[in-house]
């Protein structure tokens, strides 16, 4: 994932909620977290899905921060099924 800062010069705080729902559109994963972004910061986020059943979901990667003027957001469908091996879903996106 990319975050980029095209507005202000200076750090700016990029709080970021990732959600998953099932086939009924539950949320069955909730995680948030915090990351400073100066000009540029790239990652890689990982997600062990092994407590999940089989089916498929959805993920949503949101963004907010200080002066944001448009929400911002990234959304994946994925597939879980047991006959294949464990895996970590990783999710690859860009804010802008």
């Amino acid at each position: 994932m990319s975050l980029i800062n095209f507005g202000a010069p200076g750090a700016v705080q990029a709080n970021l909620t990732y959600e998953m729902y099932d086939q009924d559109g539950l949320i069955v994963y909730v995680r948030h977290e915090s990351r400073i972004v100066i000009a540029q910061s790239e990652f890689i986020e990982r997600f062990d899905v092994s407590g999940l059943l089989d089916g498929t979901y959805r993920i949503v990667a949101k963004l907010k921060y200080d002066g944001q003027e448009q929400p911002a957001l990234i959304e994946r469908t994925f597939r879980i099924q047991r006959n294949e091996p464990p895996y970590l879903l990783i999710v690859l996106g860009a804010f802008i």
